[in-house]
């Protein structure tokens, strides 16, 4: 028998059809993953026509997750009777979610899909270096006029991931980005804003690194309206979250995860 192939120890995929990325990095047990795109897949969004084969969770393009040895830091939060984009680790634009953000319960029926896709997802097993870039302008109702946001992430060797949002729109308006965890993980503040999220014994640090508007910051009980079914018999969501102190109509803020 031949030796089961050992895969490598630092990985980027990108799945293209369901719009997915997936990093690992061994050596630090850091496991990443991403959506941006139809919550089906292209494929299953083209040639589906009935809204009970178009059920998803709700429209949570560009959200994230982030585990390390495989404990849990970062997540969406878990949903219920009240599905919502501000469950997912996404931007909200004056507290509004994504497309077709209702707030449905179970279930969103046939989410709408604006567009938002992944243009690039790029590793260089030489350097180490990693790069994933969302258009995410078209994941946001039109009457709201986000005119341009590329969400990046930037996997460096040493382990860090950077996260660039870079948003305009064609009036003033308030951002608001948003990171979930359990509440059991706390959640701490270590000044010139920087935050840790703690599970057991590992600990993710989380940076805002910089910030083309000044910022601030909270740190909150999720909503979540739980349903006869969850996954960790209705354990609590705590979310930090940073928000434009005035409404703006351009803003590029980086967070560094590590």
């Amino acid at each position: 028998n031949l030796p089961d192939p050992q895969p490598a120890p630092r990985r980027l995929q990108h799945f293209q059809d369901t719009g997915a990325i997936v990093y690992r990095d061994n050596e630090r047990g850091i496991l990443f993953s991403a959506r941006c795109g139809p919550p089906q897949g292209f494929t299953a969004h083209r040639n589906t026509t009935c809204c009970c084969d178009r059920l998803t969770f709700c429209p949570v393009s560009g959200t994230f997750a982030l585990a390390k040895h495989g404990l849990p830091l970062i997540q969406n939060a878990e949903g219920g009777y009240k599905m919502r984009t501000e469950l997912g680790n996404v931007v909200l634009v004056d507290g509004r979610g994504q497309l077709g953000d209702h707030a449905a319960p179970m279930s969103c029926p046939d989410a709408p899909y604006g567009g938002e896709h992944i243009v690039e997802a790029s590793y260089d097993p030489k350097t180490g270096h990693g790069h994933v870039q969302m258009q995410l302008a078209r994941a946001y109702d039109p009457e709201l006029g986000i005119t341009g946001y590329t969400r990046e992430f930037v996997f460096e060797p040493d382990g860090r991931i950077q996260l660039v949002d870079t948003i305009a729109a064609n009036q003033p308006r308030r951002f608001t980005w948003l990171f979930h965890s359990f509440k059991s993980h706390p959640i701490t503040g270590t000044g010139n804003g920087a935050f840790t999220i703690q599970n057991k014994n590992e600990r993710l640090r989380l940076d805002l690194a910089q910030s083309s508007s000044s910022l601030r910051h909270a740190i909150k009980d999720t909503l979540v309206v739980w349903a006869y079914i969850n996954e960790n018999e209705g354990e609590m969501f705590q979310q930090l979250e940073f928000e434009t102190e005035s409404p703006v109509r351009q803003v590029r803020v980086e967070f560094v995860l590590s």
